[in-house]
């Protein structure tokens, strides 16, 4: 008799292994290709950002600075036998930017390649920047009126806060590569920072939005001179020098467009913006007509669309404070109850007034501390003010404070207060990471020492017992 042979089910053996065999390999290839892509794509795109830093820092270690750009990362890389990775996995190539010899930014821009901001997805990125953390990490600047119309408070260049307390601008310098990169970064997410699209920032001030930035940038190879005004909302920028309006109001612009331009203050009536603008047309700017009403603009900020009204300041009824008149005062016009770094502390402590020495010697002190910072040219332009007016000291008769005598001082003595402030204001004239008007100021000064020309401006008040550090 033929036995039926009973089929039993699968074993539980033989289940496992025909999930772990088939079934869960497809469930994984499945998750990879529609669930896990965008979270893959950023872990190997950080991945390779993390590997491209490492090399930065490995490169700044042994050279003593950062590398200019992508194709020396590769070639280091390269020479000490790593592979390279510059590309997201988009494909789009990593965006490195050289800040000054310690400072760069390396980042990706995503899928959308493009820059983020409050409503765009964020950028993986990094942001190095040297140096101890500072309570506070910034100063904020007051709003006004015409009335409080001064020089630009450089200070603010190390570090602005917004006027909402969320944003940190500050502008980085490389004289290296003669750029000046304006960066803001989120002051509690510190992975979120943008870039301001101009290579030769010069001066900014914050909108009373606290969104918005307004900087000036000129002599720049690839961006046209301007006032900017950049919008953190959606990156867009607006140069409001870029209208018919200014064009017919400056009527001596040069073809290229090539200005002069310093930003004085903002009047959150309006609000209104108040800058220095002239063309510039000449090497050289006599700041008696720079700084006058004839070249000082009201711009009135207008809602996002709409082109700025521009007014000058010379049909303003109300009397016109230059900043020429009195003692000049570099930290006028500024701050609202924040610490700011160290750096801007020490700067906003110096003064033009006191004995002669004294004076001079901090000056002398902040510039060769600050020389590889913005701050740097403004210090350079007030120190040589401060030779120019030792020298038109030197140039008169003096009577000794002690003795009462009155010698004349020798025509040595008077050359060497002359050639130094000479020499400086030469070195401010020929410094390509300078503000164009200063420069122009330098250029200025520069000429008329060299000439033996009394300069027509005085900003210090020195003691007169003080002179007597003229004749030693």
């Amino acid at each position: 008799m033929k036995m039926t042979q009973i089929k039993y089910p699968l074993s539980l053996k033989d289940c496992f292994l025909f999930f772990f065999c088939l079934i869960l390999p497809i469930f994984w290839i499945l998750a990879i290709l529609f669930i896990d892509k965008p979270v893959l794509a950023k872990r190997r795109t950080d991945t390779s950002l993390k590997n491209t830093d490492t090399m930065i820092q490995n490169y700044a270690e042994m050279y003593g600075e950062t590398p200019q750009n992508l194709s020396e990362i590769r070639a280091f890389t390269k020479a000490h036998g790593f592979s390279s990775q510059t590309f997201d996995v988009y494909g789009e190539r990593f965006q490195y930017i050289r800040l000054d010899r310690q400072n760069y930014i390396l980042r990706s821009f995503g899928v959308d390649g493009l820059q983020n901001t409050l409503l765009r997805d964020r950028d993986l990125g990094l942001f190095k920047v040297k140096g101890k953390k500072t309570k506070g990490n910034g100063l904020m600047h007051r709003f006004g009126t015409v009335e409080t119309v001064r020089f630009y408070p450089a200070s603010l260049l190390l570090g602005a806060i917004s006027p909402n307390q969320t944003w940190l601008a500050r502008v980085f310098v490389d004289r290296k590569r003669n750029t000046k990169q304006l960066i803001v970064q989120h002051r509690e997410k510190k992975d979120f920072f943008l870039v301001a699209p101009h290579d030769s920032v010069e001066e900014f001030l914050w909108h009373p939005d606290g969104h918005t930035i307004i900087f000036s940038a000129t002599s720049s190879n690839r961006y046209k001179d301007g006032i900017y005004l950049w919008n953190l909302i959606d990156d867009s920028l607006i140069n409001i020098l870029d209208t018919a309006t200014f064009r017919m109001q400056l009527d001596e612009l040069s073809k290229e467009g090539l200005v002069y331009a310093s930003l004085a203050g903002i009047d959150v009536e309006g609000p209104k913006l108040f800058a220095y603008v002239a063309p510039r047309t000449t090497t050289t700017l006599n700041p008696n007509l720079f700084f006058s009403p004839k070249h000082l603009l009201s711009f009135e900020l207008l809602e996002s669309g709409r082109k700025p009204v521009i007014k000058t300041m010379a049909t303003n009824s109300k009397p016109f404070p230059s900043p020429l008149i009195g003692l000049l005062k570099p930290n006028t016009l500024i701050f609202t109850g924040s610490d700011g770094t160290r750096e801007q502390r020490q700067w906003l402590q110096l003064s033009f007034e006191g004995p002669m020495e004294s004076v001079i010697t901090e000056w002398q002190k902040m510039s060769e501390y600050l020389s590889e910072t913005p701050l740097f040219p403004y210090s350079l332009w007030y120190f040589s003010i401060l030779y120019s007016e030792a020298y038109q000291i030197a140039k008169v008769p003096h009577q000794d404070t002690k003795t009462k005598n009155n010698p004349m001082k020798s025509p040595e003595q008077v050359e060497i207060v002359r050639s130094y402030a000479t020499e400086l204001s030469g070195a401010l004239m020929k410094l390509p990471t300078a503000p164009s008007y200063l420069r122009g100021l330098g250029a200025y000064a520069f000429e008329k020492l060299t000439n033996n020309e009394t300069l027509p401006y005085q900003f210090a008040r020195f003691d007169p017992e003080s002179h007597d550090i003229l004749l030693k």
